[in-house]
């Protein structure tokens, strides 16, 4: 029997259910993409590195949340629009990778793929990634800035034994030499760049030794310049830098820290305090200043379990502010 339209009502009851179907995937896809869940991106991890790159937040490797592998992935988060994007991969998975920024491209130093460690020193952009020099011997969990051309990787483990060296490599020539020594060898440094001069802040030594030192490194004569102290040894540190020094966060001793430590290296001697303490901080998160706001990157959003989480810290107020990154959920 045909309806009014010429058209059998079996097929047009069939068709009914079609548009009735698309038009609830649409009304639900709707609803899911105003509440960030299609175009959020699945990037929950901790233990990552991190650079700076104009306003562009660079995290790099690290452990998955969910599934505690370790990554390859680069990728790109963008304050201003709560955005987050893939950039490249790693040749090899990474956990807490030496990452800094070297003109407009990421510098990867070392590391630990999981089963063995590296030396390459890596040269990251979105077109390309390429090997641009070698530390002396493969080494992970140490630090490294870059101060004009050159590279500063400090500490670390080789494998067999912790490292006291502060190494300089020549990002352009490739050479690469040991130019100072800690006063003992130690892993899971802080560091940052300030006025021309590197910082490198806590470590842990052997023996549960939990270095206090701020090392003030002057690239200018190749040595170390002052040692100031933290209120306490620790190591697993975040750095950045933040008005005429920079602030430490979080770390590990014998106890986890929730301490955001004001550094000043301004005057004869360097001074430095607790100034504020966050109940969410972590060692194992990153954080980087942008254009003077201050970003906390890792774990898992609250809302969003396999997403990443992403956070401001006013220090005026000690306030959090959590902010819900979108993106591709596929490269």
């Amino acid at each position: 029997m045909k309806d009014l339209f010429g058209m059998p009502r079996r097929q047009r009851l069939r068709m009914w259910l079609v548009y009735s179907a698309a038009l609830a995937v649409i009304v639900v896809g709707a609803y899911l993409l105003g509440r960030n869940v299609i175009n959020q991106p699945w990037t929950a991890r901790n233990n990552v590195g991190s650079a700076v790159i104009g306003d562009q937040i660079y995290i790099v490797g690290g452990q998955s949340q969910s599934t505690g592998m370790l990554l390859d992935e680069v990728l790109k988060i963008d304050p201003q629009r709560s955005t987050l994007r893939f950039v490249n991969h790693l040749p090899y998975t990474c956990y807490q990778p030496a990452t800094a920024a070297f003109e407009d491209s990421l510098i990867v130093a070392g590391g630990y793929d999981g089963s063995s460690y590296r030396s390459e020193i890596l040269q990251v952009t979105a077109d390309a990634v390429r090997i641009v020099a070698e530390l002396p011997t493969p080494r992970s969990y140490g630090t490294a800035v870059v101060i004009d051309r050159t590279l500063y990787y400090a500490g670390g483990w080789d494998g067999n034994r912790l490292l006291d060296e502060i190494v300089a490599v020549d990002l352009v020539s490739g050479a690469a030499s040991v130019v100072a020594h800690f006063s003992f060898p130690r892993q899971f440094i802080g560091a940052v760049a300030v006025g021309g001069r590197a910082y490198f802040v806590g470590g842990e030594g052997s023996d549960a030794a939990f270095s206090d030192e701020i090392v003030e490194f002057d690239p200018a004569i190749e040595a170390i310049a002052r040692v100031g102290r933290l209120p306490s040894g620790r190591y697993l540190t975040s750095v950045v830098p933040w008005q005429s020094g920079f602030l430490v966060f979080a770390g590990k001793n014998t106890q986890f820290l929730d301490e955001v430590v004001t550094v000043s290296v301004q005057g004869a001697d360097i001074q430095s305090h607790v100034s504020d303490h966050i109940a969410d901080l972590s060692w194992r998160l990153a954080v980087q200043s942008v254009s003077d706001r201050i970003f906390i990157i890792g774990g898992s959003n609250p809302e969003f379990s396999r997403a990443i989480r992403f956070m401001e810290y006013i220090p005026a107020s000690g306030e959090l502010i959590p902010y819900q990154l979108r993106g591709q959920v596929w490269e």
